[in-house]
């Protein structure tokens, strides 16, 4: 059997009559399909993306209210702290001292709800004087929380951090 080389439109020819060469390509059912698998994956990726960034900024917001923490209490623990800062002198306390909501800016000191940052509330209790042989008797005790936003309730809080602490009675 005799067969004519390729020719530009597809054919070949022989001594039985033309016969048509079949080029390998997708269907468009597997093009449909693997459209449709990557939309899925797409998808599914830019919503990670959404709950990645969230987590982003949640995790900025507990180590701004660690590193604020640390310093309203640092401060505290002192004898000559500034008075513009949220939380009272801890070796003052003469009675059991709770508060209310105090609205607190990035830098530790007292701000109105709109500009702030974080809401702080602590408790205070200090040394009892009942029983002198008991080690907590002679203490301060302090419980202090910050949330986040300012603004919100603390069961709508996006954040908490919490702190109890002691220490020596004066």
């Amino acid at each position: 059997m005799f067969i004519a080389p390729n020719r530009q439109d597809g054919t070949r020819h022989s001594l039985r009559g033309p016969r048509l060469v079949r080029l390998s390509a997708f269907s468009l059912v597997e093009v449909v399909i693997s459209l449709g698998i990557f939309s899925f994956c797409l998808i599914a990726l830019i919503g990670l993306l959404n709950t990645g960034l969230i987590e982003s900024q949640n995790s900025a917001q507990s180590t701004k209210a660690s590193h604020l923490m640390t310093q309203l209490i640092a401060l505290r623990l002192t004898t000559n702290a500034p008075a513009a800062s949220a939380l009272p002198p801890l070796n003052q306390a003469a009675d059991s001292l709770s508060s209310g909501p105090i609205y607190v800016a990035q830098d530790g000191t007292v701000a109105v709800k709109e500009t702030a940052q974080f809401q702080l509330n602590f408790r205070i209790v200090p040394p009892s004087n009942e029983n002198q042989n008991n080690v907590l008797n002679n203490m301060t005790c302090a419980w202090v929380m910050l949330s986040w936003p300012a603004g919100a309730s603390l069961t709508n809080a996006l954040g908490t951090y919490e702190v109890n602490f002691c220490q020596p009675g004066s």
